[in-house]
C-alpha cells in the first residue's frame, strides 16, 4: 500500500534575483511558518513552482534553484506570521542599508536590543528579512538604477557584501 502524504503548504509569489538574472514564480512554506524560516531549512536547493526563467516566455511547473545562486527574494506583500518559536527576544525595528551584488537595499530589520547591526547580520545564516524595503539595482553601464518598492525582501546572508545602520530612509 502506497501512501501519498503531502503536508499542507501555502504558496508565496516571489521574484528572485539569482546569478543568472530575475526569476519569477512561487515558493512554498507551511501555513504557520514564515518563508524566511522555511528557507532556513532548505539545504542546497529551493523548489520553485510555476517559474519563469530569464529570457523564457513559458513557465516551468517545477524548477530547482541552488540556494547559493540566490542573492535576494522579493515579496510584494510582507508576511505577518505569529511568533512560533519558544523564545522571545526583544527587538527594535532598525533602518539598515545592505549592499549585495549590483544592488543596495534600504529597509527595516528587527535587530535584538543591545546588539549592533553589523553583529546581528554577522550572526545570521540563510535569509534575513527586511520589511518596507527599497531595492536599487544598477542596470546599465552608465550607473542608472532601477528602483523597486517591496513589502519585504529576503536577503541571502551569505551573499551580502556589507551592511550599516541607515540614518534615514
Amino acid at each position: 500500500m502506497t501512501l501519498d502524504y503531502r503536508p499542507k503548504q501555502r504558496s508565496v509569489k516571489v521574484r528572485v534575483l539569482s546569478d543568472a538574472g530575475w526569476l519569477k514564480g512561487a515558493l512554498t512554506a507551511p501555513p504557520k511558518r514564515s518563508l524566511a524560516d522555511s528557507l532556513a531549512l532548505a539545504p542546497t536547493m529551493l523548489s520553485m513552482l510555476n517559474s519563469f526563467l530569464p529570457g523564457q516566455d513559458a513557465s516551468l511547473p517545477y524548477f530547482a534553484l541552488r540556494t547559493h545562486a540566490v542573492q535576494l527574494i522579493l515579496l510584494d506583500q510582507p508576511e505577518h506570521m505569529p511568533e512560533t518559536s519558544g523564545t522571545f527576544v526583544r527587538a527594535n525595528p532598525t533602518n539598515v542599508v545592505v549592499l549585495i551584488g549590483d544592488a543596495s537595499i534600504n529597509g527595516t530589520a528587527m535587530v535584538p536590543q543591545n546588539l549592533r547591526v553589523s553583529d546581528y547580520f554577522t550572526r545570521q545564516h540563510g535569509f534575513v528579512s527586511l520589511s518596507r524595503a527599497t531595492l536599487r539595482i544598477r542596470e546599465s553601464a552608465h550607473g542608472r538604477a532601477a528602483v523597486h518598492e517591496c513589502g519585504e525582501i529576503l536577503i541571502n546572508s551569505d551573499r551580502m557584501l556589507g551592511v550599516a545602520e541607515a540614518t534615514c530612509r
